[in-house]
């Protein structure tokens, strides 16, 4: 095998390892993370997108622990969702061989292919990005009636902090 050959294997085994989920954060440049914006005293819009390898499910729930974390910061104690929506957005791929060469055998030369991450023969995969978006209505007392509605931001912290996997900050 060609030096070419070893140092395509070795770059596709090293780029397929480097995808991870998005995680806990502000958003980056890819605006992958939470996004907030204050509407009123008492309402924000909040928002979390994930990256192609970001569950629908990390994604509601890190939506969910954001707005618990602003209703504290913003000095309240309740919260509820007035409107709550996840979009999913697809794209395509379609793959080819990465690169190939032949091996000798008797004479005559068989091909060989290696293709791309995730593809062992090649084909078409399709990749999905969510992003949750909600309205939130925060409330320092509940009026009668209103427990149903909403939740307990210090409670809603203390259930989903063992799933949230926020950004390792580095040592420097």
């Amino acid at each position: 095998m060609s030096l070419s050959v070893k140092f395509g294997i070795i770059s596709i085994i090293f780029l397929t390892g480097c995808v991870t989920s998005t995680p806990y954060q502000p958003a980056d440049y890819l605006g992958n993370g939470y996004k907030d914006v204050q509407l009123t005293d008492n309402k924000m819009r909040i928002s979390f997108k994930g990256n192609k390898v970001t569950e629908r499910e990390t994604v509601e729930t890190y939506l969910f622990y954001r707005a618990a974390e602003v209703t504290q910061d913003k000095g309240f104690r309740f919260f509820r969702f007035t409107h709550f929506e996840t979009d999913r957005m697809s794209e395509t791929e379609s793959m080819s061989p990465a690169f190939y060469g032949f091996y000798p055998r008797d004479r005559r030369r068989f091909p060989y292919y290696v293709y791309g991450p995730n593809q062992p023969y090649g084909g078409t995969v399709t990749h999905n990005e969510f992003e949750a978006v909600a309205f939130v209505s925060m409330a320092m007392d509940l009026k009668k009636g209103d427990e149903e509605s909403y939740y307990q931001a210090s409670q809603v912290i203390k259930n989903l902090q063992s799933k949230i996997k926020k950004k390792e900050l580095k040592e420097e």
